[in-house]
């Protein structure tokens, strides 16, 4: 007989979890492969938000959302004055991912920047993907954003192709192999749950998406590896075919939010809270810092110019007052979740993971927080006006948790 309350969710959890592995057990989830969706277009020639003409059609359950963002720009008249760091990944400004779910009604499951999007899925969870190419030739390859985090293309005169793909995983990242089969089916995306509401929106810049421009800088937009046409983001979706294991029990959902920590950090201190988080069940945070364009730019568009791991320092998890992470060194913590993940973070991101157990059984459960749950940090040092720490958060809702 369960012992109390904390009993009974034991009890619950230990029932809900062997159902699942006697489940995924049997069901490999073969894909679909990637399946095309739309092809938008964008001149750059202004900014703008692209909208895909039809819902996502997960019938079949939608396991990740892959974009690929491909074009030529040929830079004119002078040299960028401060070119981004995070190009030509940030010509794709923002990406949301909104629809309404039966039971727990409207959600935003991805509202994130497309460099941030580029850097962390998957690169911060496996060793591969995340890939961009660029440059004079159509099949130059470009390293993974790495440690010290250097831009992919030259804001110079001169034509480049790009080629940059984002990756929008439906379940919590864990890294690859069978990890995802077993515990990820339950967060893919089914119409039983969703409907035909699951919709795209994709905030796209213009020219100074890659940095300042100077004041007779022009720049030519066409189709990747042609003079002519417009580039454009193509999405696709990959499908899990898992036949009758589709009605798996107990779904759920992850969002992931990337907000500005406000106000922004830039005197040295200790001890200082840096951002509250959500108090929800949490799987990852990850915190970025580094410095922001700040002349210019076109309103509502954002270059980060540098990216630096030494701003902060002791940063932490706090909950209910209690650290959960004893982070004495940045740079200690950096390098352990990198081996654990046998990955290398690019410079500027710090991961914290609460499902280095490979599994999201052991998400921090913030939900059943009676305190404040935020980020706590030491600033080094004075750091200059226009640098900024952004927040990422990846939470879920349902799936293995009992209530």
């Amino acid at each position: 007989m369960a012992n109390g309350n904390g009993g009974d969710r034991a009890a619950a959890m230990a029932a809900r979890e062997a159902a699942w592995r006697a489940l995924a057990d049997q069901a490999l989830g073969r894909t679909t492969g990637t399946v095309f969706l739309e092809s938008l277009t964008h001149t750059f020639a202004s900014t703008g938000t692209l909208r895909p003409t039809r819902p996502l059609d997960a019938v079949i359950p939608i396991k990740h959302i892959l974009l690929r963002l491909s074009g030529r720009v040929v830079i004119g008249g002078a040299d960028y004055t401060t070119p981004g760091l995070e190009i030509p990944q940030s010509l794709l400004q923002r990406v949301r991912l909104s629809g309404r779910h039966k039971e727990w009604g409207l959600q935003t499951l991805w509202d994130i920047s497309g460099s941030s999007l580029f850097a962390v899925w998957p690169r911060m969870w496996q060793s591969v993907g995340g890939f961009s190419f660029s440059g004079t030739t159509l099949n130059a390859f470009d390293a993974f954003p790495t440690i010290p985090f250097s831009a992919s293309m030259s804001t110079a005169q001169g034509s480049v192709d790009f080629d940059v793909f984002y990756l929008l995983p439906s379940y919590p990242m864990i890294g690859g192999g069978p990890y995802e089969s077993r515990w990820c089916a339950p967060y893919y995306l089914r119409d039983e749950d969703w409907g035909r509401t699951l919709r795209l929106e994709i905030d796209m810049s213009d020219l100074s998406g890659l940095g300042d421009p100077a004041a007779a800088t022009t720049a030519t937009w066409t189709a990747y590896g042609s003079a002519t046409g417009s580039p454009s983001i193509d999405i696709y979706t990959v499908h899990s075919l898992m036949g009758p294991f589709a009605r798996i029990p107990g779904r759920g959902l992850v969002i992931r939010t990337e907000q500005e920590a406000s106000p922004s950090r830039e005197t040295a201190g200790t001890n200082l809270s840096l951002y509250e988080l959500r108090p929800q069940i949490t799987t990852n945070v990850i915190v970025k810092t580094g410095g922001i364009i700040t002349s210019g730019m076109t309103s509502g568009v954002e270059a980060f110019s540098s990216l630096d791991d030494r701003h902060l320092d002791r940063t932490q998890i706090v909950l209910n007052n209690k650290r959960l992470r004893d982070t004495n060194n940045n740079r200690v913590a950096k390098m352990s979740q990198m081996i654990e993940w046998n990955t290398v973070h690019p410079e500027g991101y710090m991961v914290f993971s609460f499902i280095d157990s490979k599994q999201p059984l052991t998400a921090l459960r913030a939900d059943k927080a009676s305190g404040l749950f935020e980020i706590g940090t030491d600033v080094t040092a004075a750091i200059a006006t226009g640098d900024r720490q952004h927040v990422i958060q990846e939470i879920v809702t349902g799936g293995p948790f009992p209530a």
